[in-house]
């Protein structure tokens, strides 16, 4: 419990300070369209690029970013409602639900993170019926924002006893876009599912693909359960050897 406890706070949605600059997605307003997958698909494209031109008109979105960036939740907070104020259109917009999910992370109100998360995965699935979203069906900027909800609604979850659900929610994320960060917070929900062995293969993943992602402030703590309970990772070498 004590480790569980320790390694909780390394815990991180997407815009967290992981090396990554701060992510360049577009606005969706997504209607909960069902039908036919392919006029979905196509409908979901025009309002994407609809709305992203209107995402990189707006200033205020990158203030946003760069607030959550520097884990400031209550600069991210005003910057929006002014946003919103100035724009009232955007309200219920997705892009700007992702936002507010990530200012109620920071804040530390995860359940109401978790919610704002699942309310923009429940509007994707719902448009991309019945196969849901699929990465080939989409440019990389459409497959970074599905990959963002997907993760931040996990690092949500982990912060309220789901780890089982952050597991998959991490899982689909990796399908439109793998990072290394995704794969050290599969290690940690697994570790809290007791799942030592593909805890150990999801550190050994993040490991392979970015070695400097698993020099984490938790890497002692996430090594010391792995070698309690028998499971080798490659980027636990080190500690093992001091």
């Amino acid at each position: 419990m004590k480790f569980i406890i320790m390694f909780m706070f390394a815990v991180m949605p997407a815009s967290a300070d992981d090396g990554r600059s701060a992510p360049q997605v577009p606005l969706l307003s997504l209607e909960n369209g069902m039908g036919n997958f392919e006029e979905d698909v196509a409908e979901a494209s025009a309002k994407i690029k609809e709305e992203m031109r209107a995402f990189h008109a707006n200033a205020m979105t990158f203030r946003i970013m760069d607030a959550l960036q520097q884990h400031d939740p209550a600069m991210a907070q005003k910057t929006l409602k002014e946003m919103l104020d100035k724009s009232p259109e955007l309200k219920g917009n997705s892009m700007v639900k992702l936002s507010q999910g990530e200012i109620y992370f920071w804040q530390g109100d995860f359940r109401m993170a978790y919610t704002e998360n699942q309310e923009v995965i429940d509007r994707i699935e719902k448009l991309y019926a019945p196969r849901g979203p699929q990465k080939d069906d989409n440019p990389a900027s459409e497959n970074a924002f599905i990959a963002d909800a997907y993760f931040n609604r996990a690092t949500a979850g982990m912060r309220i006893g789901m780890a089982q659900q952050a597991v998959k929610d991490i899982e689909k994320a990796m399908l439109f876009r793998p990072e290394p960060y995704m794969a050290l917070n599969k290690c940690r929900a697994l570790i809290m599912l007791r799942k030592h062995k593909e805890a150990a293969e999801a550190f050994g993943m993040a490991f392979a693909m970015n070695p400097k992602t698993t020099e984490s402030s938790d890497k002692k703590t996430i090594c010391s359960i792995l070698k309690t309970n028998k499971t080798k990772a490659k980027a636990c070498e080190q500690e093992t050897n001091q």
